[in-house]
C-alpha cells in the first residue's frame, strides 16, 4: 500500500504542475473583502523595519509572527488577517510559477484561534532547545522555571504544553519557536502567552527582544500607532502574567490572544447533521446496490458496493470543492447526493449469522474500497478479521482526505487557497458517516445482497464502529457527533492535525508540494492556519463532550481507544492529547502512562490501551515526518488486541487488559 500510495503521489504531483487554474478569491457570502480590508488603519512601519501590514510586536523576517495574536483580532474576536501579510507560494506546483498570496477570507469568517494550534515566534537567533520545556517533561511546563508559559487570562492557571524549534528550517533559513499546547483550550477565552529570558540563543547568548514589545515592556510612548493600538492590553496581559509569577522584567517577548467560540468548534457539524437526519428519517433516504460480486475470495462470501442517498451542503468539487455558507457562516443545504458505499459478508455468516454490523473507517489517503476488497495490509486484516470474529462489515470513505482526494491534497499545500477544499469535505464526510450508519442498519438487511440463508446477514441490534488510522481520527468525531452509534473502536487514533502532520511518516512526500512555501516560519504559520479550518472536524473539539457534556441529542458512548507506542505515523503526542481532552482513562498495567491521564484496571466502559512493541526506528522527537516503522499496522493484528476488540464489541461489552501484563511483548 505504501509503494503504490507513493507512486499516486508521484504521479499527482507531475498532474498538477503547470496548471493554470486561477487561484480561488475566497467565499463571497464571507463578510470580508478579499483584499483583507478588514484589518484597517495599520498605521507606518516603525523603526525596527516591520512592514506597516506585520505584527508590530515581532521581526521582519516573520511578517505574521507572533502567531496567532490579538493584534489580528477585532474587539469581539473575529479574526482579521490582511491579505498584503499573508503567507505568498511560488506557485510551482499550483500554478505554473506565478506567486500566489494567501486569500484570509476563510478565516476572517472565525470569531477567534485555534484552541488546539501552536503559537509561533520568530527570533534573529536560532534558539537553543536545551532551555525549553521538552515533550518528555510536560509538567516542567506548569512550573516557574518554564522558560515558557501559556496562562489563561480567566482563570490565571497555566496550560500544559511544550515548546520545540522547527527543525525543519535549515542553517541560515529563518527558524521559529513553536509552542505546543497539550491540552484542548477553552473555547472563547483569552490566552497570554510569553516566552522569558531562561530561553536562550544557541550559545548561551540572551534572545533579541522585538522593538515593540521592548517599548510595551518599557512603557516607552510610540508614535507607531499600531503599538498605541494594542498597548491598552498590555496592562492586563502584564498584570495575568505577574500573577502568574512572571514578572515584566523576565519578559523576551509576551502576547494575547483569543480562541475561537463552540459555535466555530462544534457548530457546523452539529447543525449539518441535524438538517441532514431530519431530511433522511429514521430509515435514511435510500439506497442503491451497483454491484454483487459472490465468493469474494476465501475469507469473503459476498462484496457489495453501492450508493446512499445523503443530504449535501457541498457545492463544486475537487479544488473547488467548498461548504454552501450564509451571510452568519453557517452551512447550508445544497442537494441529495449519491455517495458509494462498498460491504462485506464474511463466509462465517453461513453458520454464525447473524452476525453483529460495523462500520468500518479506512486510513489516510485509503479509500473504503481499497481498504476492504484490495489485497492491501489493511484489506488482508479487515477481510481475516470479519470473518475469523464474525461480523458484516459496511464503509465509505472519508471525502477530503481519501484516496480520490490525492491531486486536490498535493495542490491545496502549493497553495493553500485550495485548503478548504479538504476541510469542508471532511466535514461533510462526516454527515456522509452518519447517514450511511443509519441507512445501513436499518435498511440493508431487507436487500437479497444482504440476506444469507433467507434471511440478513447481521442484527441491526448490534452496529459499532471501527476505525484505524484516519478511520480513528475522523471516527472519534463521528461517536461524537453520532446520535445513533454508542460504541465504537478507534485503532491508533490523534487529534490536531497541526501537530499531527508535520511529523507523520506520511507527510514526508507531501512536504514536496509544501516547500512552495518557501519560508519555513511562513511553513509554521500556516500549519497553525490549516488547524482552524480543520477544527470542525478535528476530533480535539468533539473529544470534551465523548464522555461528559455530550452534544445534545447524543447517546451515551463507550469508547476503545488503542495507541501504538512509537507510532510513526500518528505521533503519541496527538493520540494522548485527545486522551486528555476527552479524559480517557488508560488501562493499567501499562507499558507507561501520558502525563495527565487517569487510570483504570478495567474492565472499564471506556479507556485507552496502550501497546509497545519496541518498534525502529523511532520517530525523532522533532517536528519533522518520522521514518516508517511497522507499528501502526501491527498492533491492530496482535491476538491479545484482537481479543480485547471483540470482548468489547458486544453489546454490554467493556474495555479489558488482554494482555499478561503490561501489552509489551518483549
Amino acid at each position: 500500500m505504501r509503494t503504490f500510495l507513493r507512486a499516486a503521489v508521484l504521479v499527482a504531483l507531475g498532474s498538477v504542475v503547470g496548471c493554470s487554474d486561477p487561484a480561488p478569491t475566497g467565499l463571497a457570502d464571507s463578510g470580508v473583502t478579499a483584499d483583507g480590508s478588514v484589518a484597517a488603519d495599520l498605521g507606518a512601519a516603525p523603526d525596527s523595519g516591520v512592514r506597516a501590514e506585520c505584527n508590530p510586536l515581532g521581526f521582519p523576517e516573520a511578517c505574521l509572527q507572533p502567531f496567532p495574536s490579538a493584534y489580528y483580532q477585532s474587539a469581539n474576536g473575529q479574526v482579521n488577517l490582511p491579505a498584503a501579510a499573508m503567507p505568498v507560494s511560488t506557485g510551482r506546483t499550483s500554478n505554473g510559477g506565478d506567486p500566489v498570496p494567501l486569500n484570509p477570507s476563510h478565516w476572517n469568517r472565525l470569531d477567534g484561534f485555534s484552541p488546539s494550534g501552536a503559537l509561533t515566534v520568530y527570533f534573529p537567533e536560532r534558539v537553543d532547545p536545551a532551555t525549553l520545556v521538552p515533550h518528555t517533561d510536560l509538567a516542567s511546563s506548569l512550573t516557574a522555571a518554564a522558560s515558557t508559559a501559556l496562562v489563561d487570562m480567566t482563570s490565571g492557571q497555566r496550560v500544559l504544553h511544550f515548546a520545540e524549534v522547527d527543525a525543519t528550517a535549515r542553517e541560515g533559513r529563518p527558524q521559529v519557536l513553536i509552542i505546543r499546547p497539550m491540552v484542548r483550550l477553552i473555547p472563547g477565552h483569552r490566552y497570554a502567552v510569553a516566552v522569558t529570558t531562561a530561553a536562550r540563543a544557541v550559545g548561551g547568548g540572551a534572545l533579541s527582544v522585538p522593538p515593540g514589545f521592548a517599548a510595551l515592556r518599557a512603557g516607552t510612548p510610540s508614535s507607531d500607532p499600531r503599538l498605541a493600538r494594542v498597548a491598552p492590553r498590555y496592562t492586563e496581559i502584564f498584570a495575568a502574567l505577574e500573577r502568574a509569577g512572571i514578572q515584566r522584567s523576565a519578559l523576551t517577548v509576551a502576547w494575547d490572544y483569543t480562541t475561537a467560540s463552540e459555535r466555530w468548534l462544534t457548530g457546523p457539524v452539529a447543525g449539518m447533521r441535524d438538517a441532514a437526519l431530519t431530511m433522511v428519517g429514521e430509515r435514511g433516504m435510500g439506497f442503491t446496490v451497483a454491484q454483487v460480486e459472490e465468493n469474494y475470495n476465501a475469507n469473503i462470501l459476498r462484496r457489495i458496493s453501492g450508493t446512499i442517498r445523503v443530504p449535501s451542503f457541498i457545492t463544486g468539487t475537487g479544488d473547488d470543492a467548498r461548504l454552501s455558507r450564509n451571510a452568519e457562516g453557517t452551512p447550508q443545504f445544497v442537494r441529495v447526493v449519491d455517495v458509494p458505499f462498498v460491504a462485506m459478508i464474511p463466509r462465517s455468516a453461513m453458520t454464525r449469522g447473524p452476525l453483529p454490523l460495523i462500520q468500518f473507517g479506512h486510513g489516510l489517503l485509503g479509500s473504503a474500497v481499497g481498504e476492504l476488497g484490495a489485497a492491501t495490509e489493511t484489506g488482508n486484516y479487515m477481510q481475516r478479521f470479519i470473518n475469523e470474529q464474525g461480523f458484516v462489515v459496511i464503509a465509505t470513505n472519508w471525502t477530503g482526505l481519501s484516496y480520490p482526494d490525492i491531486t486536490t491534497a498535493i495542490h491545496a499545500l502549493s497553495d493553500f487557497n485550495y485548503f478548504p477544499a479538504i476541510a469542508d469535505q471532511l466535514q461533510q464526510s462526516l454527515v456522509n458517516a452518519m447517514v450511511l450508519y443509519r441507512t445501513g442498519r436499518a435498511q440493508f438487511g431487507d436487500h437479497a445482497a444482504f440476506q444469507v440463508g433467507g434471511r440478513a446477514a447481521f442484527d441491526p441490534a448490534r452496529a459499532y464502529y471501527y476505525g484505524i488510522s484516519l478511520g480513528g481520527i475522523m471516527g472519534t468525531s463521528f461517536m461524537g457527533y453520532s446520535t445513533d452509534c454508542a460504541r465504537g473502536v478507534l485503532n491508533v487514533p490523534g487529534a490536531n492535525w497541526g501537530l499531527l502532520l508535520q511529523r507523520s511518516s506520511n507527510f514526508a512526500l507531501y512536504s514536496l508540494a509544501f516547500n512552495d512555501y518557501e519560508s519555513p516560519a511562513e511553513q509554521q504559520v500556516l500549519f497553525n492556519l490549516s488547524q482552524s479550518l480543520f477544527d470542525a472536524s478535528d476530533p480535539i473539539n468533539v473529544a470534551p463532550h465523548l464522555l461528559a457534556d455530550r452534544l445534545p441529542g447524543v447517546p451515551e458512548k463507550s469508547l476503545l481507544f488503542q495507541e501504538a507506542v512509537n507510532d510513526g505515523a500518528v505521533n503519541n503526542l496527538a493520540t494522548e492529547m485527545l486522551a486528555r481532552a476527552g479524559n480517557i482513562p488508560v488501562i493499567i498495567p501499562s507499558p507507561r502512562t501520558p502525563y495527565g491521564l487517569t487510570t483504570t484496571m478495567g474492565p472499564s466502559p471506556s479507556g485507552l490501551s496502550i501497546w509497545d512493541e519496541h518498534p525502529t526506528p523511532a520517530p525523532s522527537g522533532t517536528n519533522q515526518p518520522a521514518s516508517n516503522n511497522p507499528t501502526h499496522g501491527t498492533v491492530r493484528a496482535l491476538a491479545a488486541a484482537i481479543r480485547q476488540i471483540t470482548t468489547f464489541l458486544t453489546p454490554t461489552g467493556q474495555v479489558t487488559h488482554t494482555c499478561d501484563g503490561p501489552c509489551d511483548p518483549q
